[in-house]
């Protein structure tokens, strides 16, 4: 028997050295995503777009995501029992919730989307129960959970209840290595958002390009841009606590650079940052700050120069310059020059013109430009510019007032026309000081037959990844510079015909 057993041992042993020699696995990390939005009584704006832009910023930080729109009172089991089974030991856990939500006797609940819920009784047949879903997570033994709550959006299901809680209530019985962020304190009410995104969730997705750091900083730096935005009327809340460091890009990761260096600066793109920053904090143009993003989309800096912006943009915006109305109509019956090679459409921009616009306002005119540029364009009825150098026909004004990159697509395709290429902004660009006319209360480098009442207008160049950006031109300095679509920040749109 004894030696069966030693046999038994020995042949064992280098399986079991193997295992004690492995790695341990490494962490997965797993996102569980939900939008509510299309409830029946009172539906919301933002919660699918924020969900999806959650999303789709988790990815690019390597997490397997699963994500649910509108969630249905019989897919709250599966839901939850679905995405709990994925969890291994020692998994790093994110929930993202966007959508309606409130607190019956201290428990927080998010209802579906088709929930009938007329008295307290009603909600946890309703609703997905937060607390049951942490320690379902806790009994899968993740490592790390992070929960974001951009609820409660309003105060719609709980009016009536006995109690006449609003909003979310508190969690201090979170479990260890657990971290919560609510959107605005426990018992008051979040904004669902002006534009595409809830308030709290437009702040989240600008602190994740700053992955680098501690999740509890980017909670902080989340807060204090809600806070400020709000003007201290939805302040974020933190609970819990985590056991080690998080950051969602890895800690101490250098961020990633995202534009060519500013020069023969010495030192990291994190020195060349603050450098960047310091010189232009206390700017009052607008250009500044958005020509910092450009250079440090990832930077430490980036919520304060967005508000910087949008500060800015309302003080130039408070008189604005009145936009000359235009008629689809009238701009289709504009006939565009007919050559043989172009049999009916617009000749092509000559190449020669599509030189970077900077370099050609720092070259000093020469006589003979000086002497045909007021040539250059000519006027086309009322409302349209033609450019005589590549038969492109422009409109003479902007549509006046800021504008999002969506929105001025939709404004030109509506004219029949369409948002001009990089190339083509900047070859409005002319070099007599003579013919520089009046942006708003700027001046820009364009042909005084325009009436423009801003300096930057968007181009067709957009970049649909992580980060919505588009490409816009500054028609005082010629240069292009990314920005983020869903912003306006002093966007114009000038529209092209012929190109």
């Amino acid at each position: 028997m004894r030696s069966s057993f030693r046999n038994l041992v020995a042949s064992l042993f280098p399986i079991l050295t193997l295992v004690v020699l492995l790695p341990p696995a490494k962490a997965e990390r797993r996102a569980l995503v939900i939008g509510n939005a299309a409830y029946a009584d009172a539906p919301l704006k933002n919660p699918v777009n924020d969900a999806r832009a959650i999303e789709a910023r988790l990815k690019a930080l390597d997490f397997t995501t699963t994500r649910v729109e509108n969630l249905k009172r019989d897919q709250i089991g599966s839901t939850i029992s679905g995405f709990t089974s994925t969890i291994r030991p020692g998994d790093e856990v994110v929930l993202f919730y966007a959508g309606h939500g409130l607190q019956v006797d201290g428990q927080n609940y998010f209802p579906a989307v088709d929930a009938k819920i007329e008295t307290e009784d009603d909600v946890m047949l309703n609703s997905l129960n937060l607390q049951s879903l942490v320690r379902h997570i806790e009994s899968a033994k993740a490592a790390v959970t992070l929960l974001f709550l951009d609820a409660c959006r309003s105060n719609t299901f709980g009016r009536s209840f006995r109690g006449g809680e609003i909003g979310l209530a508190r969690f201090p019985e979170a479990p260890s290595g657990t971290l919560i962020q609510y959107a605005t304190r426990p018992g008051s009410v979040a904004s669902d958002g002006a534009r595409e995104h809830g308030l709290y969730t437009e702040q989240l997705l600008a602190a994740l390009s700053l992955a680098n750091e501690p999740v509890e900083q980017t909670m902080k730096r989340v807060a204090t841009a809600v806070k400020k935005a709000s003007n201290g009327k939805q302040d974020p809340w933190i609970e819990g606590h985590l056991d080690g460091d998080f950051c969602f890009a890895g800690c101490g990761a250098a961020s990633p650079p995202s534009a060519p260096a500013l020069g023969p600066t010495s030192g990291s793109n994190i020195d060349q940052d603050e450098e960047l920053w310091q010189a232009v904090k206390d700017s009052k143009d607008a250009a500044d700050f958005q020509n910092y993003l450009s250079n440090f989309r990832h930077g430490r800096h980036v919520i304060v120069a967005q508000q910087k912006i949008k500060n800015l943009t309302v003080q130039v915006a408070t008189a604005p310059a009145a936009a000359v109305p235009l008629q689809k109509d009238t701009l289709q019956s504009v006939p565009l020059p007919v050559t043989k090679e172009s049999h009916g459409a617009a000749p092509m921009p000559d190449p020669s013109i599509t030189h970077s616009a900077v370099a050609a306002v720092a070259r000093p005119p020469s006589e003979a430009e000086k002497v045909h540029e007021p040539e250059l364009f000519s006027s086309v009825g009322a409302d349209l510019v033609r450019d005589s150098r590549t038969g492109l026909v422009w409109t003479k004004s902007d549509n006046g007032s800021d504008i999002n990159w969506e929105q001025a697509d939709s404004y030109c395709t509506n004219l029949g026309m369409k948002l001009p290429t990089i190339a083509q902004i900047q070859a409005l660009v002319v070099r007599d000081p003579a013919m520089h006319s009046a942006c708003g209360d700027r001046t820009c480098k364009v042909s005084t037959q325009f009436r423009l009442t801003g300096s930057r207008f968007w181009s067709d160049n957009i970049q649909r990844a992580e980060w919505i950006l588009a490409n816009s031109v500054n028609l005082e300095s010629g240069r292009s510079t990314e920005f983020f679509a869903n912003l306006p920040t002093g966007m114009r749109a000038l529209c092209v015909r012929g190109g």
